[in-house]
């Protein structure tokens, strides 16, 4: 599939100025293309999908990710109970597949300091300017809750392996990797959001960040897979948690 073409565009004329800088940042035109990033007080992905079209847009401030934060659970997340364990004490973690940082605000929101990184500057972007805005309506609001969440988050754009090449061993609790993963022939689409995300990042890559992953956590290795698909580079984890239509692998660090 040929790599989709971007282009930046503001909703209004009072963001001109912010979508040329956001256009100069990552090296793209202004107006519309394939994939038109829109900015207003958020940052939207807009694309056509099988004629339709489609947005992609987190939201760390309404939706499923704020009623997980005051309702789903904790401790009894999937994600949190494979990445925290039976340790008394919240984790810190590295997620190397930061992606739309649902993950990584539900680890935090259960207590976890998080450092995730993302190798896509388009995803980069759209993550860091909803997190942006939910610390500006955390502020507003005075809502503390959000505000604590969001300052144990540390989301950026950047290269996992090179960070897992300079980590030092022992720097993160845990490493946590959710690669993409090509779908099972036969199983319904996934959403249209999601068709986005796929099509942007590449499927099957993370097999190389396990080995570096597992020299650097302290504690564990934590790999989430669908269902049907083979552990991450054929290695077989020390334990895994069964969480729906996925499961975490879970791996202890590098003897």
């Amino acid at each position: 599939m040929p790599s989709p073409l971007f282009a930046v565009h503001a909703q209004s004329l009072d963001f001109q100025a912010a979508a040329a800088a956001l256009a100069e940042q990552l090296q793209l035109p202004l107006g519309s293309a394939d994939f038109t990033l829109e900015l207003a007080d958020t940052l939207c992905l807009r694309a056509q999908i099988d004629g339709e079209t489609v947005r992609l847009q987190p939201d760390f401030v309404n939706g499923v990710l704020d009623w997980r934060r005051k309702h789903g659970g904790g401790r009894g997340e999937p994600v949190v109970r494979a990445v925290w364990g039976k340790n008394a004490n919240a984790p810190t973690v590295f997620d190397g597949t930061g992606g739309l940082a649902r993950d990584s605000f539900v680890l935090a929101a259960a207590g976890c300091t998080v450092i995730a990184r993302e190798q896509h500057p388009i995803i980069a972007a759209l993550v860091s300017h909803a997190l942006s805005h939910a610390s500006h309506c955390a502020a507003r609001d005075q809502n503390e809750a959000l505000r604590a969440t969001l300052a144990r988050l540390d989301y950026q754009h950047g290269d996992t392996a090179r960070w897992l090449a300079t980590a030092a061993p022992g720097s993160v609790d845990v490493i946590y990797l959710d690669p993409m993963f090509p779908p099972r022939p036969g199983r319904a689409k996934v959403k249209k959001d999601m068709q986005i995300l796929q099509r942007l990042t590449e499927a099957g890559l993370g097999d190389e960040l396990l080995a570096p992953a597992r020299r650097v956590a302290r504690q564990r290795v934590v790999v989430k897979r669908p269902d049907y698909a083979p552990p991450l580079a054929g290695v077989a984890p020390s334990g895994a948690l069964p969480a729906g239509a996925n499961r975490f692998d879970i791996y202890p660090p590098a003897p």
